[in-house]
């Protein structure tokens, strides 16, 4: 039993022995293979510390050698290019920027413009697209004053207290009622971009009409008031203003 028992373990040692070999055999790192060197490698390869004499002469030779730079443009090209700037001057440079005119734009439009850049509601006016036979409401009861709908009644009792002054005055005297028109419409136009809040108009009474209908500016002067969205309220001025020959108007304010 005892010589059966030591056979035994001599042989069981033995083939632990060889499975160990075996084992270390088959975890070792196969050998290792050239690879390819690739742009990340060189720039890898200037931090890297070899550890033979020959690996840094490796790296040296790869660290120094740049690549071929392959021109796009063959020598025929080239010549032709040449050729074909022989006669040109190269132009100096003088350090400035060529830019664009800028664009013509009507004034009306720049107005426009500004006040939307502003961040206000403001719209020039067109007198054009105003009726002169145009008779609001409340002229029934007096012709002489209008009250915008939006408006109270203390605008106008104000207006003819004379809580705003007058900032700014128009005379009509001796205009055709197209020139009065227009004369109206940029006068207007001028008062509320330099934000006039109460302004005069003067369209004098009428005696030198010669028409049989008789005066033409007073009351269609009125009538385009009445129809303006920025007129908030008019009425005849008193006798040392101009009396019935003048109108003082409350103009809309805009930021």
């Amino acid at each position: 039993m005892k010589a059966y028992k030591s056979k035994k373990s001599a042989t069981t040692l033995s083939d632990l022995k060889a499975l160990r070999a075996a084992s270390r055999l088959q975890l070792a790192p196969p050998p290792s293979q050239p690879a390819v060197v690739t742009p990340k490698m060189r720039a890898a390869a200037k931090y890297a510390v070899p550890d033979s004499q020959s690996l840094k002469k490796e790296f040296h030779h790869l660290l120094q050698t740049e690549a071929l730079r392959t021109d796009s443009l063959s020598s025929t090209d080239k010549l032709l290019f040449k050729r074909s700037m022989q006669g040109v001057t190269p132009i100096s440079r003088s350090g400035r920027t060529s830019l664009p005119d800028a664009l013509a734009i009507a004034p009306e439009e720049a107005k426009a413009k500004q006040y939307y850049a502003s961040g206000s509601n403001y719209e020039p006016l067109a007198l054009a697209h105003t009726s002169d036979q145009y008779i609001a409401t409340s002229f029934e009861e007096d012709p002489s004053e209008y009250l915008n709908p939006a408006c109270g009644t203390d605008v106008m009792r104000n207006l003819k207290r004379n809580r705003w002054a007058i900032s700014a005055s128009l005379d009509l005297h001796g205009a055709t009622l197209d020139e009065a028109r227009q004369l109206v419409n940029d006068f207007i136009n001028e008062c509320i971009e330099h934000r006039l809040k109460c302004i005069r108009i003067v369209h004098g009474v009428g005696y030198g009409s010669k028409g049989e209908n008789g005066p033409v500016l007073l009351p269609t002067v009125r009538r385009w008031l009445a129809q303006l969205h920025d007129v908030l309220a008019y009425t005849e001025c008193a006798p040392n203003e101009g009396g019935k020959g003048a109108v003082k108007v409350l103009l809309r304010s805009y930021r």
